[in-house]
């Protein structure tokens, strides 16, 4: 368990955090949908199919979710990676509360990236200054503050969030009553229609 929180887990958490940079900041390959990171993470904890149906669950539930202006959704990478790591970290947590304990951290990420996205302007602020002074603009300092921000932010907001959760959410799966599992374990086989019924209306709207 040691290696896990102290080699294993930061390891995976910083792979993860500069794969959320291609969401907005580098490229846009799409290469921080759920859908890809979900097995990759898997594939890392020695469990890619269960990574593949977590991020494909989560990628259904984002399909609607863009950064458009000052929209700040749910942050996919984060929740697909988080849900994946709550799986297969040694605390066991059960499918049907890692997925909804992946979503709250994806969610709770908006947070962060609001108060990043302030601090960002703050630099572009410095470019400007530099070209009313007629100076050459610091591009390559400023880019990198920026993404060394946001892949730091992100790094410490996944290690903290899955390595918190997950021991206190396995202690409460197990204080839980029989019937608070069972209802949690049938909503969770509930989750791929639902996850269905979010990519049929984002069709059907394309097609209207």
């Amino acid at each position: 368990m040691l290696a896990w929180h102290l080699v294993v887990l930061p390891a995976l958490c910083a792979g993860v955090a500069a794969l959320e940079l291609d969401a907005v900041l580098v490229g846009q390959w799409m290469l921080s949908r759920p859908l890809l990171v979900g097995p990759l993470v898997g594939w890392a904890c020695g469990s890619p199919a269960m990574g593949a149906a977590v991020g494909a669950m989560i990628e259904l539930f984002s399909l609607e979710d863009l950064p458009v202006g000052c929209v700040i959704p749910l942050n996919g990478t984060v929740a697909a990676a988080g849900a994946v790591l709550l799986l297969a970290g040694p605390h066991a947590v059960p499918a049907a509360a890692a997925l909804p304990a992946g979503l709250a951290l994806g969610i709770g990420h908006r947070a962060l990236e609001s108060r990043a996205r302030t601090w960002r302007s703050g630099l572009t602020a410095e470019l400007l200054t530099s070209l009313s002074r007629d100076e050459e603009p610091p591009w390559r300092a400023v880019l990198f503050k920026s993404l060394a921000l946001q892949w730091a932010m992100t790094a410490l907001f996944l290690y903290l969030g899955t390595a918190l959760a997950g021991p206190a959410l396995s202690r409460l799966w197990d204080l839980a009553p029989a019937f608070g599992r069972e209802g949690l374990t049938t909503a969770f086989g509930w989750v791929p229609l639902l996850g269905l019924a979010v990519l049929l209306q984002s069709f059907l709207r394309k097609l209207v």
